[in-house]
């Protein structure tokens, strides 16, 4: 916005002038000569006023009628209606380029990152274990493992309960050690979440190791991400 403000003031500052030059012309133009409304300057006849009663007479206002003037051009208005087009197209091209290279930065703000690279952006949050209540901990540690497996495989295993989500892992195409234990950490982490059992510090450092060791076994190969080198707890 105040590179169209700046625009617009170097557009007044080109008009202004223009404008006044204009102006002082006006007022400086030559008043129009009375002379020929006489019959000696024009070479017509004379009108000078007839005798009264003889019905010749005519209008006050007819004998003050002066002569057409010529339009007076300024071949300067020529240069400064260009110059004021040349303003306008340099805004508009200033504005579109500026446009479209906002969209651009934005776009390149706002590239979602993979699936793995969430979960285990996600995961370094939850190392402190000791500091965290086990029933929040089980939520976020459900929650990631979920919202993984939805990136990657298509389920939607966020909004699914255990008893809907626990048959779909035979559909994740894993291996069977991996689907054991993932079924087995979503029974063992209801009763935390729900019924207010009490979580281990020992096993939840367990479940922490186990879904990042999940992400990392279940990440293809050729996809680069964040974390494959970290220790697990």
């Amino acid at each position: 916005m105040n590179i169209c403000r700046i625009i617009f003031l170097i557009f007044l500052c080109i008009l202004v002038p223009s404008l006044n030059v204009s102006a002082q012309e006006g007022e400086t133009m030559p008043e129009p000569s009375e002379k020929g409304v006489s019959g000696k300057e024009t070479g017509t006849a004379s009108t000078a006023p007839a005798e009264p009663g003889t019905g010749d007479e005519m209008p006050e206002f007819i004998k003050e009628i002066k002569p057409l003037e010529e339009p007076v051009f300024n071949p300067a208005w020529i240069g400064y209606l260009l110059m004021a087009i040349a303003v306008v197209a340099l805004s508009l091209a200033l504005f579109c380029y500026f446009r479209t290279r906002g969209k651009r930065t934005t776009e390149k703000k706002f590239i979602m990152p993979s699936p793995d690279e969430a979960a285990y952006a996600l995961l370094d949050e939850l190392t402190e274990v000791e500091r965290m209540d086990g029933k929040e901990f089980h939520f976020r540690l459900s929650a990631i493992l979920r919202t993984y497996i939805q990136g990657r495989y298509g389920i939607n295993a966020p909004e699914m309960t255990t008893e809907e989500f626990v048959p779909r892992i035979a559909d994740l195409g894993i291996p069977r050690e991996l689907r054991k234990c993932l079924k087995s950490l979503c029974r063992t982490s209801d009763p935390v979440k729900f019924a207010g059992v009490h979580a281990v510090e020992s096993e939840m450092r367990k479940d922490l190791m186990f879904v990042r060791n999940f992400v990392r076994q279940t990440t293809p190969e050729t996809i680069p991400h964040v974390g494959t080198n970290k220790p697990d707890f």
